[in-house]
């Protein structure tokens, strides 16, 4: 993990690296380093599978190799159920990757009622969020005791 600077250029806030970043400010967060992944599977061989059977072949792959199988079938056949399939799985590993960090990231967050606030449309970081706050106010329950 490193540090590194980052600017919200949206119109809303954002949660990154356990911070909440105001829109147009901009605040130093905790990043993974990815290194180059060398594939080490056949490539060829999985993607020359039709369609309907390429689902039970890749549903086991990493994001990594997923994004090389994306831009090997993107650059070689480009079938449109092919690159469908290929990026919903690549869309599921990223948000399975960002209720990780944003579970490890939970107990650093400050105004956890804003945060709640903020994914108001995510079922899973608002359960999440939720129970951050029953964890607190018990917490808070224990120690005045």
């Amino acid at each position: 993990m490193k540090e590194q600077l980052y600017t919200n250029n949206t119109k809303q806030a954002q949660f990154v690296g356990g911070k909440l970043i105001p829109p147009g400010e901009s605040r130093t967060v905790m990043t993974r380093d990815i290194g180059t992944v060398k594939p080490t599977m056949n490539v060829e061989f999985i993607l020359a599978r039709p369609v309907n059977e390429l689902e039970s072949e890749i549903e086991l792959k990493s994001l990594d190799e997923l994004q090389v199988l994306l831009a090997a079938e993107t650059a070689n056949g480009n079938r449109k159920g092919a690159v469908k399939l290929i990026e919903k799985l690549i869309a599921s590993r990223e948000y399975d990757m960002d209720l990780q960090e944003f579970a490890l990231s939970l107990s650093d967050v400050e105004d956890i009622e804003a945060l709640l606030l903020l994914v108001g449309e995510d079922e899973n970081k608002v359960a999440m969020v939720e129970d951050e706050i029953a964890r607190r106010q018990e917490q808070i329950k224990n120690d005045n005791q």
